[in-house]
């Protein structure tokens, strides 16, 4: 009976128009090496791939063979990767074959889980949020083997269905397939996706017959162990540490916990002049707060479409905080909750900071409570409600909370094909009993062959999210813009897409009078992975009581492709220093490249400069970044990194190497989601006319899932 209504429900979807595949029950698993088991001849085969590039819609170059099975604690898949009379590209120091797996396990049509294997059994994983506008951070168990032959490869995957959440009783996923062939640059699909839309999980296929016998509660349990040597400002200190961190995990649910948790400083954020008004983006980094940062996020446009920018309520960069002289704020403990379905998603997250003295007073302790409901509706629309809190001691060692901050959105997104229409609506609350407001909207047409774009963000006087958030726009000021232009494909010849982009702002910013900015964009991609963005911008603007001609000219060129990657971009604009407060030309300009050395050795240089003029055009200074690095990889999990970072000015009366911080990394993947780290990093700076030691971090540190 149980196959008469698998294969009744295959039959249905297939009548929806969805491609679809079975999954096929086995009591005797299929053994995890990279070899073809005789288990895997009863499951059904997936072999209709689509180009998606460098050639959108034809045959793939080879061929390749999908299969799933299951168990009842386990999902498995098969891989098998043909190269016709080629052999495949294997190589963990640069592009190398990859296969790539995406399963959405509430049929949300939003969130996907991605899971990823090249040919050297690399793996990585994340989450697709948005229907495949953004992505995040997810660090799951699950095991993969890779078997290379001459003219082949096959990976097989083994996913734990406690490892990932899932609607109880739901026995049928989105699922979406990707290969990645290298020596092409080639990407082919299972399902097409859209050819300027890209990747969107409610176009995904379907698996079918998924049935998960597993029930109760999973666990994962991680001590961490850390020795920790500190030097800051002439003070040294080394402190042996311990923490944990426990995770209780059910099909649609999941707690994170943590105690004293030392983040160990694995990567240093690199160094930026901010020459702008506000402050500066810092990324979050750190395993707690990574995990889950799409739950606790205002529904986004996606990638690249900066015209719209929702504010942020909750930014997590601002707990367990370095001060000004370089003291950290000690995160107490850390305790998250987040549950999924097909149509909510609900996160609650409680931090507690500890106070802390330091060179200029007391950091009070703080408790810091975050709240996030949502539900989608429709295909994949969406509203949610996102609140974020703080609570600071009135006195240090103090646990009675008198100053409070408050931010709360109401949020979301009307979806309908390709196109979006996205909302939000903040308001704010002060201790000195100031209540803000700000509303933001944005929209995107995107047709067959021309799109149009328009956003308008207003902020209120008393708006302020700074205790709680990150804001990138002055409270008091107001911004409409409204662009679009043509979208040109070419299905053969050197170049892919051209999109044209044409439009007109206007806004002004608090007691200032209203300016018009006129913008135009050409962005041209190749079909051998390279690419060339143009982008212009003009306004007759207002500042510090002043008119002036506020121009600005980017250019942006990258070769992703190939065994050598490289890029560079240049901003040259004419604005205002807000450092010395005077309006003159400013040049922003970057490289990067990656050169793989061996299959195992690569490196690579990420460099910048910020170079600033006198307002009659004669050079001021420059500020150069230099980052050179090096990687090599004894094994997939097993790699060590190190890298340097001065930084140099350079004026008509000065040349001279500002500060140079020098990086070491080992780390090692002894399990899956286990890592062992050995880090450093060192700082010097100038003083006294020579560089000495101002900052150090040097850690050991074991993390250890231990699932049960």
């Amino acid at each position: 009976m149980e196959v008469i209504m698998e294969g009744l429900l295959i039959l249905i979807v297939m009548l929806n128009g969805a491609l679809s595949v079975g999954v096929t029950y086995v009591s005797e698993a299929p053994k995890i090496d990279g070899v073809v088991d005789s288990v895997w001849s009863i499951a059904d085969s997936i072999t209709e791939f689509r180009q998606f590039e460098p050639y959108y819609g034809h045959e793939p170059s080879y061929r390749t063979v999908v299969k799933f099975l299951q168990d009842d604690t386990n999902l498995y898949a098969l891989f098998i990767c043909y190269t016709g009379d080629d052999s495949p590209t294997v190589t963990m120091s640069a592009r190398e074959d990859r296969v790539k797996l995406y399963l959405d396990t509430f049929n949300s049509m939003t969130n996907a889980y991605k899971f990823s294997v090249s040919a050297s059994n690399f793996r990585y994983d994340e989450l697709i949020t948005d229907d495949g506008r953004r992505k995040a951070s997810w660090d799951g168990i699950w095991y993969s083997a890779v078997k290379v032959y001459p003219h082949k490869w096959v990976a097989e995957l083994k996913i734990p269905f406690r490892s990932i959440r899932h609607k109880s009783g739901l026995h049928e996923w989105g699922l979406q397939l990707e290969r990645y062939i290298a020596k092409n640059n080639e990407t082919d699909y299972w399902v097409l996706p859209d050819e300027v839309a890209e990747l969107r999980v409610s176009e995904f296929g379907r698996l079918v017959g998924v049935k998960p016998k597993v029930s109760g509660h999973g666990a994962e349990f991680y001590p961490v162990a850390l020795v920790r040597y500190d030097y800051y400002s002439g003070e040294a200190s080394t402190r042996p540490k311990a923490g944990v961190n426990f995770s209780l995990i059910r099909s649609d649910f999941m707690f994170n916990f943590t105690a004293y948790p030392d983040f160990a400083q694995i990567e240093a954020d690199p160094f930026a002049l901010n020459l702008s008004k506000f402050e500066r983006w810092l990324h979050e980094r750190r395993p707690f707060f990574v995990e889950a940062t799409e739950v606790f996020s205002p529904a986004r446009m996606g990638h690249g479409m900066g015209f719209y920018r929702p504010i942020t309520v909750f930014y997590s960069r601002r707990i367990g905080r370095r001060l000004s002289d370089g003291t950290e704020v000690p995160i107490i403990f850390g305790a998250k909750m987040t549950s999924k379905s097909s149509k909510f998603e609900f996160g609650t997250a409680t931090i507690l900071t500890d106070d802390v003295d330091y060179s200029y007073g007391t950091e009070p302790a703080a408790v810091w409570n975050v709240l996030r409901i949502k539900k989608r509706f429709w295909t994949n629309s969406e509203i949610g409600m996102l609140y974020a809190g703080k609570s600071l001691g009135k006195e240090p060692s103090e646990w009675g909370f008198a100053e409070n901050y408050h931010s709360f959105d109401i949020d979301g997104a009307f979806r309908h094909g390709n196109s979006q229409l996205l909302y939000q609506v903040v308001f704010t609350r002060t201790p000195e009993a100031k209540s803000g407001m700000a509303f933001t909207t944005g929209g995107l047409y995107l047709a067959e062959d021309w799109m149009l774009m328009a956003s308008y963000k207003a902020l209120n006087k008393e708006f302020d999210n700074t205790a709680t958030g990150y804001l990138a726009d002055l409270p008091g000021s107001e911004s409409f813009v409204l662009g679009g232009g043509p979208i040109f494909k070419f299905h053969e010849g050197k170049v892919r897409h051209i999109f044209s982009t044409f439009g007109f702002g206007r806004g002004h910013e608090p007691e200032e009078p209203y300016v018009n900015t006129f913008f135009t964009s050409i962005y041209l991609s190749m079909r051998d992975g390279s690419g060339l963005s143009v982008n212009t911008e003009y306004a007759r603007d207002y500042e510090f009581g002043q008119w002036f001609d506020n121009y600005r000219l980017g250019v942006n060129y990258w070769k992703g492709s190939g065994r050598i990657t490289y890029g560079f971009w240049s901003n040259f604009s004419h604005r205002w220093d807000y450092i010395d407060t005077v309006l003159t030309w400013i040049s922003l300009n970057g490289l990067w490249i990656d050169i793989p050395v061996t299959n195992r050795f690569e490196v690579g240089l990420n460099t910048n400069n910020w170079t600033v003029f006198n307002p009659d055009k004669s050079l001021k200074y420059i500020t150069l970044r230099v980052n050179p690095w090096m990687t090599y990889f004894i094994s997939p999990t097993m790699r060590i990194n190190s890298s340097l970072e001065p930084v140099f000015n350079i004026s008509d009366d000065e040349r001279e190497m500002e500060s140079m911080r020098v990086g070491f990394r080992f780390e090692y993947e002894f399990l899956p989601k286990s890592k062992f780290y050995i880090v450093l990093n060192t700082l010097y700076e100038r003083e006294n006319g020579k560089l000495s030691v101002s900052e150090q971090v040097a850690a050991i540190k074991v993390k250890w899932a231990i699932p049960f």
